[in-house]
């Protein structure tokens, strides 16, 4: 066990790597001098107040300490101050592995509470040894001790906290360069805030007073990707009473992927929505340790696992509905595919039907979406009668859901709702009973305006090209001819699946983030993002980038097979988001889509209505097809199984 990775423990509250406890630059300078004092121990390095050397190059064998080994084995003695900067440039890769390595970290951060608690509390005479010597003089550095001592046991061990921490000469090196780069760069960020330094261009098409506002109500992905190209992969866009850099292409997306949770907030751009709701207990609306807890909770009910199990359920939902509208009238494409995946996630979330409450759901959850997410109507504008009759009814909804789950359920009945009941029972500040409402009705909040928006687009690019119709036909009867649909079939439905994240390529649902907030300062193509900053990632930029995706504007569902894989370059694929606030339920969602269209295509005749339609999307409050798109269904023969 190496320095740098007891330090992630004793960071993290529950070992998912979220290191909240320190500032970013903090961190990164924190784990360089781990590294610098693991090779000390070692007999690697040697140092002095003004010297870092090399005394033996021989590996240890050690993907956390080897390389920067070999760097200074490399190079010229210099300062430590100038080691912990160099280190520390490449302290995401070292974090990654070291979070890799790190397998129980309750008893991980056990072993070190006892260990530290042994030296500081044990008898006066007692000295630690120098591994000891070395960890306290990182954790004091880092500031770590008044968060893991109360204010009376760090008073009474306060000289010795700092005895020990200068025992070690180079544990003292390391902890004055911690120490002096940390101020250099805070005075650094202070004095570009004051002078205003900024440098990023400013993204095209502003108007007088409008800002860039106007071009941000089209279509997102599009407009990004033409700035990305003209400006690089930092930019401005203004809008009437806000301003918001925007970082788009794969450094960005490896960037939030990696250190999000210790860069960006989340939170104050979702209070609006949070006050509509009741409740700051929204998984969008949280950061830190408040959104892991309630990721966990909604992670069983929106997993995979959980939507293989219930295919069968999804296809009988969905074949009801062809049954309901097959009979050769035009049928909006949207509206039947929102019914059928509202119904879906009603009875496998919740094991209740949504039908009575479906208008209600869009009512409401379009209004927050135009009020409190998109932003481009006034809330007093939108949350009018109609809204507040919608909210209503739907807390009606949310009692008949939780009536019906008071009882303990077998788990084989178990769903979504018996866990966030469990939360709300074992954790009743956390999640209270005003948080309930929200969380109940999560499913079909999430589902409206996603699955309900990529299956119909994703129903059209087959429709529209006869090859990929013949292909996923041929794929799905094949299939069904084997027996009822399960999650074992759906694995094996590779074009069909290969067709859904094409659509998703080409048409994504979030275009971008919502505004995060930056908390810790960070440089990004030579630009320095300072905290208090609001950025959007335009993470699916590279989406449309030929250096990820050959041709990028050409559908082609082959890109995901073997051996092109193209959506497997890190960073270059995120339709469902990225970083921890990726979308909890993209397996879930996955497995529905294919599901439902399968089924769609097994027992439906489908023309689009008129003939050679051609789509036309919405892209506000969130990006769906247009009402226009419409189908006749006539129901289908399906060819025989071979003999």
């Amino acid at each position: 066990m190496r320095l740098a990775e007891e330090l992630l423990v004793l960071l993290a509250n529950d070992g998912g790597g979220d290191m909240t406890a320190l500032p970013h630059r903090t961190l990164r300078f924190a784990l360089a001098g781990a590294v610098l004092l693991d090779l000390a121990l070692e007999r690697r390095i040697d140092t002095d107040p003004k010297r870092l050397w090399l005394i033996d190059r021989t590996p240890l064998g050690d993907d956390l300490l080897d390389p920067t080994l070999a760097e200074i084995a490399a190079a010229d003695a210099q300062s430590p101050e100038t080691w912990v900067r160099q280190v520390a440039d490449g302290v995401g890769a070292l974090q990654e592995r070291a979070l890799a390595r790190i397998e129980d970290p309750p008893a991980i951060e056990r072993g070190v509470h006892v260990r530290l608690f042994a030296s500081l509390f044990g008898p006066e005479d007692a000295l630690p040894s120098p591994r000891e010597a070395c960890l306290i003089a990182l954790v004091h550095t880092c500031g770590l001790f008044q968060s893991m001592l109360t204010p009376a046991q760090y008073e009474h061990v306060r000289d010795r906290i700092e005895l020990f921490a200068r025992l070690e000469l180079t544990a003292q090196a390391v902890a004055t360069a911690l120490r002096t780069v940390t101020a250099a760069e805070s005075l650094e960020e202070l004095q570009v805030r004051n002078e205003g330094r900024k440098g990023w261009p400013i993204a095209d098409g502003r108007l007088p007073f409008l800002g860039n506002g106007l071009r941000l109500t089209g279509d997102l992905c599009k407009y990004f990707v033409e700035q990305y190209h003209r400006h690089g992969p930092v930019f401005e866009i203004r809008a009437p009473g806000h301003r918001s850099i925007v970082l788009a292409g794969q450094e960005a997306n490896v960037l939030i992927g990696r250190e999000g949770k210790t860069l960006f907030r989340t939170a104050p751009y979702w209070a609006g929505y949070a006050r509509a709701v009741g409740t700051s207990h929204v998984i969008t609306a949280l950061d830190g340790a408040p959104h892991r807890t309630l990721r966990r909770t909604l992670r069983d009910g929106f997993s995979g696992q959980h939507a293989d199990r219930r295919v069968g359920v999804m296809v009988d939902i969905a074949r009801a509905f062809v049954e309901e509208h097959a009979d050769g009238r035009p049928v909006t494409v949207a509206d039947l595919l929102r019914k059928i995946a509202t119904e879906q996630l009603g009875i496998l979330a919740a094991g209740t039907s949504a039908r009575p409450y479906y208008r209600d759901i869009v009512v409401y959850t379009q209004a927050l979406m135009n009020a409190h997410i998109a932003k481009r109507i006034p809330a007093a504008l939108v949350m009018g009668p109609k809204v507040r009759r919608a909210r209503q009814r739907l807390e009606g909804f949310a009692a008949e859901i939780l009536r019906s789950h008071e009882r303990e359920r077998p788990q084989e009945e178990r769903d979504l709702i018996d866990d966030v009941l469990d939360l709300h029972r074992t954790d009743p500040g956390f999640l209270g009973h005003a948080d309930l409402f929200v969380n109940v009705l999560a499913p079909f909040f999430a589902g409206v305006d996603t699955v309900a928006a990529a299956i119909p687009m994703t129903l059209y690019d087959i429709l529209s090209r006869r090859d990929v119709l013949a292909r996923v036909l041929r794929e799905v009867d094949d299939v069904f001819a084997d027996g009822p649909l399960t999650g074992d079939s759906i694995a094996r439905m590779v074009d069909t699946r290969h067709a859904v994240m094409e659509t998703l390529r080409m048409r994504p649902m979030a275009p971008a983030t919502a505004p995060r907030f930056v908390v810790n300062s960070f440089t990004l193509d030579g630009h320095r993002i300072l905290y208090g900053s609001m950025v959007m990632f335009a993470m699916t930029v590279t989406h449309f980038l030929p250096e990820h995706f050959p041709n990028p504007y050409e559908y082609d569902i082959d890109r995901y097979a073997n051996p092109r894989r193209e959506h497997a370059q890190k960073g270059a694929y995120v339709p469902f988001g990225l970083g921890h606030h990726t979308c909890v339920g993209r397996q879930f969602a996955e497995i529905q889509s294919v599901a439902t269209l399968a089924t769609l295509l097994r027992y439906a005749e489908m023309e689009m209505s008129p003939p050679g339609y051609r789509l036309t999307v919405r892209h506000m409050p969130s990006v769906r097809p247009s009402p226009s798109f419409k189908v006749r269904m006539h129901p289908r023969i399906a060819p025989a199984a071979p003999p």
